[in-house]
């Protein structure tokens, strides 16, 4: 069985090294599960360490930050509460949902899994580098996901968000364009509220048709709790045809 080294190898690109692999990501599992499951009370505490906004004491908040505290995500200096380091600043910002998927996605049984895996490449004489939130392989599929941890509240008239999750989706679609073959499974990973369960529908219809004419599948805040996750990632690859 060919591995992701050697499946990209025959695309002209290679990986680096600094990826995550699964067996470091396991200890802020707990913690990333924790974000995921709570979001909406995540994202004012975020915004607070990372002195976007307010950080307002309440009991909810303290409970959690004592849990990032132990995991050394956030500390408390002079009576403040601020992320920890350089490396806390990126695990809130987004990087604690690359570790959350890529390891929903070794759940599921992916053969390798890898989080922030960088790759190479050169094509007619000019060089380069893209990075990967999470690359994975099952049997000889290459798995391709674009984790973006955006607001949960998708509201009518915000542009830049919308924008942004349309760019997520086409980044996501380019990197299993240029760097595996056409079975290849691709995924938007997005905290954003997407599904309008009131009127039985979807919010940003615009998104969920270009990702079905690109064949890239959005996973949505709907679709992010740990259970859920796993069997999605299990179901979009039942539904591939294998070779």
């Amino acid at each position: 069985m060919p591995t992701i080294m050697e499946l990209l190898k025959a695309r002209g690109a290679y990986l680096l090294p600094g990826a995550t692999e699964p067996g470091r990501l396991s200890r802020r599992l707990y913690l990333s599960r924790r974000i995921a499951s709570s979001y909406a009370e995540f994202e004012p505490i975020r915004d607070g360490l990372l002195g976007r906004g307010e950080l307002h004491l309440t009991s909810v908040a303290k409970a959690f930050l004592v849990t990032m505290e132990d995991f050394g995500v956030a500390h408390i200096e002079s009576g403040v509460w601020r992320a920890a380091n350089g490396e806390a600043r990126k695990y809130l910002s987004g990087g604690w949902l690359e570790e959350y998927v890529a390891s929903a996605v070794f759940e599921a049984r992916a053969d390798e899994v890898f989080c922030g895996q960088k790759i190479a490449w050169e094509a007619a004489g000019f060089r380069g580098e893209n990075e990967v939130d999470v690359l994975a392989r099952f049997g000889e599929k290459l798995f391709f996901c674009s984790c973006k941890a955006l607001k949960l509240r998708l509201e009518g008239n915000d542009v830049r968000t919308r924008e942004r999750l349309m760019d997520a989706l086409h980044e996501a679609d380019n990197l299993a364009d240029h760097f595996a073959r056409s079975d290849a499974l691709v995924a938007l990973a997005v905290t954003t509220d997407l599904i309008d369960e009131a009127r039985g529908g979807v919010r940003f219809e615009p998104l969920h048709g270009k990702g079905a004419a690109l064949g890239v599948h959005i996973l949505s805040a709907e679709k992010l709790s740990w259970p859920v996750l796993v069997r999605e990632v299990q179901r979009l690859f039942a539904d591939q045809p294998h070779a």
